[in-house]
C-alpha cells in the first residue's frame, strides 16, 4: 500500500522498483537484488476474437507479434514469434501448415482441421494459451473437446495468449 502510494507521485518511464523503496529497508535490498539478477519481466499479448480462423485475424496477430519484436523493451533472448502458438517457431500452428516455407496465414477452410492435428501433437503444450468456447451455447469449453472421442467441432477459439519478456531498463537523471 505505502509503496504504491509513494510511487504514485513519481510515475516516470524507466524508474526501477528500488527507486520507490526506503533506503536501508529489506524491501530495497530485495528490489535491488531482483533488478540486478532478474532483468526480464513476464508480459502477455491477449487477443480476443470470434473469427480465429479468418486469415485477416491471423495476420493481425502476426503483425502484433512483429511489432512487439521490434520494440526495444521486448527481450530478443527468446523471440516471441518463436514460441507464439501462431508464430514461426517449429512447434507453432503455422509451422505445421506451412512446413516447407514462410508462415503465411492458414486459409479459413483448413484452419480448424490443422488446429486439431496440431493439438494432438506439437500444440499440446501450447493449449494453455488458447481459450475455446462452444459456438452453439457460447459457453467456455476445453479446446481438446474438438478431438476424439468427443469431437465437438462447434468448439472454436475465442481468445489466445502469447507470452514475452520485457527487458529491465533504467534511465538516469540528467
Amino acid at each position: 500500500g505505502a509503496l504504491a502510494w509513494r510511487g504514485f507521485a513519481r510515475t516516470e518511464t524507466g524508474l526501477a522498483v528500488s527507486d520507490f523503496t526506503s533506503v536501508g529497508s529489506y524491501q530495497r535490498d530485495f528490489a535491488l537484488a531482483l533488478e540486478r539478477d532478474f532483468t526480464l519481466y513476464p508480459a502477455y499479448l491477449f487477443v480476443e476474437t470470434r473469427a480465429a480462423s479468418a486469415p485477416a485475424t491471423q495476420q493481425v496477430q502476426l503483425d502484433c507479434v512483429a511489432a512487439l519484436m521490434r520494440n526495444s523493451w521486448v527481450s530478443s533472448a527468446l523471440p516471441m514469434d518463436s514460441i507464439y502458438w501462431l508464430g514461426s517457431g517449429p512447434a507453432s500452428l503455422l509451422a505445421l501448415y506451412n512446413a516447407s516455407g514462410p508462415t503465411n496465414p492458414i486459409p479459413a477452410g483448413a484452419f480448424y482441421e490443422t488446429l486439431d492435428v496440431w493439438l494432438l501433437g506439437l500444440g499440446a503444450p501450447s493449449s494453455s494459451d488458447l481459450w475455446c468456447y462452444d459456438s452453439a451455447t457460447g459457453l467456455a469449453a476445453d479446446c481438446f473437446d474438438r478431438l476424439p472421442p468427443t469431437a465437438n467441432k462447434q468448439i472454436l477459439i475465442g481468445a489466445v495468449r502469447g507470452s514475452f519478456s520485457l527487458v529491465g531498463q533504467t534511465t538516469t537523471a540528467a
